[in-house]
């Protein structure tokens, strides 16, 4: 997540511009972790998929905490970019348990041999 930080003498509207200039890049990475759930669940729910179950409880996990994360991020941006300081620490936790849970699935989910087309599931994942 971009980094912004409102330090000791900075006034509202600095704070202000730092918000703005990042409410794209926060907005361009919500997106793309949408996309990124988005292929999880079709390969989740695909016709013929392996998946175990735990993987739809993690992938429902996952939904929520990107819920969280896009909610904190639009009370922010509907709040305005001086009310910062007020968000971060709401938003940046939001985003890192996003992430990481995102990261997990996407590296433990299921692997497909490309030479062969079959699916097989990582056995140390959930």
């Amino acid at each position: 997540m971009p980094s912004m930080s409102a330090r000791v003498g900075t006034t509202n509207a600095q704070v202000a511009r730092i918000a703005e200039a990042n409410i794209e890049k926060m907005t361009t990475q919500l997106d793309q972790w949408g996309t990124r759930l988005d292929a999880l669940v079709a390969r989740v729910v695909a016709p013929g998929s392996d998946a175990k179950t735990s993987y739809h409880k993690a992938i429902d996990d996952l939904k929520a905490k990107y819920e969280i994360s896009r909610a904190r991020f639009e009370a922010f941006r509907n709040a305005g970019g001086t009310q910062w300081p007020l968000f971060r620490s709401g938003i940046e936790v939001a985003w890192t348990n996003f992430e990481i849970a995102l990261d997990r699935l996407t590296n433990g989910l299921v692997h497909v041999n490309d030479t062969r087309g079959e699916t097989h599931e990582d056995p140390s994942a959930p």
